[in-house]
């Protein structure tokens, strides 16, 4: 996603929302449920003319790794099928407009 994209800083908020903290969706799934792996992280990276969105999963030794693979779409599939973001963000951070706690990569974040 190009930097000051729009709809950069949605993404911004999606790879936090499903990467951090233990109610996230990929930890929950991947470290709690099928216990693959002790961490998972996510990361938008911006940059002038495209960037990039990456997943870090480092499975347990002889973990197959198919079985991340596995374990990584059905936590996207959960998250799809509950369509929680946008209540989750409104009761952590207020209603659109409203921000009362802004997510740490909003925090002095602005536009060119």
């Amino acid at each position: 996603m190009p930097l000051y994209h729009p709809d950069a800083y949605a993404l911004d908020v999606l790879t936090d929302y499903l990467s951090e903290g233990k109610q996230a969706p990929l930890y929950t799934t991947l470290v709690e449920d099928k216990q693959l792996t002790s961490n998972v992280r996510m990361f938008n990276f911006s940059s002038e003319l495209a960037g990039e969105a990456q997943l870090s999963v480092r499975a347990f030794r002889d973990t197959d790794l198919d079985e991340v693979l596995l374990g990584v779409e059905e936590a996207l599939a959960r998250f799809a099928a509950a369509r929680a973001l946008g209540r989750h963000l409104w009761a952590q951070h207020g209603s659109p407009g409203q921000a009362r706690n802004p997510p740490r990569r909003w925090k002095g974040t602005a536009r060119a």
